[in-house]
């Protein structure tokens, strides 16, 4: 923002208007208000001891980047959540703080909390002004909750024959455990 200024005597006669008499608060030699920081400023022009104030309200630019928090990968155990929060900054990294609540998330709530229990990577993502970031939560499963065995009908055979069993670990939500493959006890 450009601002000019012109001095008045006391009976409102022009003074001065060169701009580089003047001394400026906030603002260039000759009046410019480059100031990039979202807030309200006061630009003060002053001659001789006398001074004159207004206010800049500096609003966040476009979105330029989401930032995710946490933003490392995740692996938690099925049943567990993690927290995210995102927040979008412009070019200046000012925080856009409008935009708190608008963000369309992926595998996640829409307040950011993900709660999904199927075993595997997941990518969560954050989206606001098609400007997106993303991180990856990867779930464990959890403690082993039931075991099935494959055949699982009665089995009938003759003296001296044998018969294969494979043994599955499942956890509470249906994800096969298998990290206990080899701890099974027949």
């Amino acid at each position: 923002v450009e601002f000019d200024a012109t001095a008045y005597d006391e009976y409102d006669n022009v003074n001065e208007t060169n701009d580089e008499a003047f001394t400026w608060e906030n603002a260039t030699e000759i009046g410019v208000f480059d100031n990039t920081t979202v807030g309200i400023h006061e630009v003060t022009a002053v001659l001789d001891e006398v001074e004159n104030t207004t206010t800049v309200t500096v609003e966040p630019a476009a979105i330029e980047t989401v930032e995710l928090d946490p933003a490392d990968d995740q692996e938690i155990t099925a049943g567990e959540t993690v927290n995210f929060n995102a927040t979008a900054y412009d070019e200046f990294d000012n925080i856009n703080e409008s935009a708190d609540d608008e963000f369309e998330w992926t595998n996640v709530t829409e307040t950011g909390i993900f709660e999904n229990t199927t075993a595997g990577t997941h990518e969560v993502t954050a989206e606001l002004a098609s400007v997106e970031n993303s991180t990856t939560v990867t779930v464990e499963p959890a403690a082993v909750e039931t075991v099935e065995l494959d055949p699982s009908e009665d089995q009938e055979i003759v003296a001296g024959g044998t018969i294969q069993f494979n043994a599955t670990a499942y956890d509470e939500f249906g994800n096969v455990n298998e990290s206990v493959d080899s701890e099974f006890t027949w």
